[in-house]
């Protein structure tokens, strides 16, 4: 909560990139509910969970 609202005050003295760049590494920093793996490493599982080969139409 505290990188949060300190994410808050900070903003208008950064630029977008600046600050899309910092919620990147945030968004990327792993998780504890997720057995300690980035967000992005676990919707690539579920994804090659689901999607294991190709569709067939029938």
């Amino acid at each position: 909560m505290g990188q949060v609202l300190y994410l808050v005050i900070e903003t208008a003295l950064h630029s977008q990139e600046e600050l899309d760049a910092i919620a990147f590494k945030l968004n990327m920093r792993p998780r504890k509910r997720f057995d300690f793996k980035c967000p992005i490493e676990m919707m690539s599982e579920l994804m090659a969970k689901y999607h294991e080969g190709p569709l067939s139409i029938q």
